[in-house]
């Protein structure tokens, strides 16, 4: 008899079967589809990494990653999704759930919460279309 007990992983895969793609947030980084604000999202108080996608990005007046939008709007974004963030409910409407949604350029925005590729939590801002 076996008494090993399965891993998520592969509990997973029993599931599924084997992985036929994967894309990282850090391949997203690297790409480009997502861009890091972390640094200015610590300096409004955000705990933990922070990225946009690449169209809110543009959205925001960012020609490329390497020129990016005036910062103010980049601050005006994270504090609107902080207050989404911190307004955010479960289907119940109880607090808690892992996005915020809020309007941002008169689309409707999110700002969710998710494990990144080591698994520790991240942020991730985008246009809801983009979801």
């Amino acid at each position: 008899m076996n008494d090993k007990t399965p891993t998520p992983d592969e509990k997973i895969k029993e599931l599924f079967g084997e992985v036929i793609f994967s894309y990282t947030r850090a391949e997203a980084l690297a790409d480009g589809v997502l861009i890091d604000v972390s640094e200015i999202a610590e300096g409004i108080g955000f705990k933990i990494p922070t990225a946009i996608n690449e169209r809110l990005f543009y959205a925001l007046g960012g020609g490329t990653p390497d020129q990016d939008p005036d910062r103010c709007h980049v601050e005006l974004l994270l504090h609107e999704a902080g207050l989404a963030w911190a307004d955010r409910k479960e289907d119940d409407g109880t607090p808690g759930g892992n996005y915020g949604f809020f309007e941002w350029l008169d689309q409707p925005a999110v700002i969710a919460l998710s494990g990144g590729d080591d698994g520790n939590a991240v942020f991730s801002i985008c246009f809801l279309a983009e979801l």
